[in-house]
């Protein structure tokens, strides 16, 4: 079982591969040096018909930051299960669904043909299933976390609240696309990919604190 610094390490390295491959793609991407940040989709940045000759290295980040999670998965999965076995273990398929969605998702990236019949579906997957999986890890510590400061209890109960509202968004927003008009900052598509990405990486750091150490 790792440490909470070990967590940490892995965590932080993963999010680091997969910011830095997707900035590297990103800053070569021409509808960003066109159109500026609202271009900047990361469906698009990873595509090799909208980015070639530089959509690899989001695509290879996506999947090695994939794989850096499994670890962290499957030892928040050995220190939670003696808390709450049933909800541990939800959360545990969930986590390494969406963990082996971002692998999948950089895997076909260079199958122009697969990514766009495959792509979209997999990465709401993807989403759901790692924001799903972390609510059900912040559920088993909120209701175990007596002995954690009041600040890491809040941060718990914040997170728990906001997945609860984004989970049935996201699902809304596969079934509605046409929400992302682009007229306002919070309906282009590439503000809500970004976000989530940095939320999930937010809301892992705060289960890793409500760790014992």
């Amino acid at each position: 079982m790792l440490t909470r610094q070990a967590l940490l390490a892995l965590v932080v390295a993963s999010a680091g591969v997969f910011f830095g491959g997707l900035l590297l793609s990103a800053l070569r991407f021409q509808p960003y040096r066109d159109h500026g940040w609202p271009a900047l989709i990361i469906s698009d940045i990873q595509s090799p018909e909208e980015n070639p000759g530089h959509y690899v290295y989001s695509a290879a980040a996506t999947a090695v930051s994939g794989a850096l999670l499994l670890p962290v998965i499957a030892s928040l999965h050995r220190q939670l299960r003696s808390r709450h076995r049933v909800l541990t273990g939800v959360g545990t398929v969930l986590l390494t669904t969406g963990a082996c969605g971002a692998i999948a998702i950089g895997a076909l990236s260079p199958f122009p043909v697969s990514y766009d019949d495959v792509h979209v579906p997999l990465a709401f997957l993807t989403f759901i299933a790692i924001v799903s999986g972390i609510a059900c890890h912040a559920a088993v510590l909120t209701s175990t976390a007596a002995a954690q400061s009041r600040v890491v209890r809040t941060a718990l109960r914040v997170c728990l609240t906001v997945q609860a509202a984004l989970i049935p968004f996201l699902a809304y927003l596969y079934v509605v696309p046409d929400f992302f008009d682009g007229r306002t900052l919070f309906t282009t598509l590439a503000f809500l990919e970004w976000s989530l990405c940095v939320g999930i990486l937010a809301m892992l750091l705060v289960l890793i604190a409500a760790l014992d150490p």
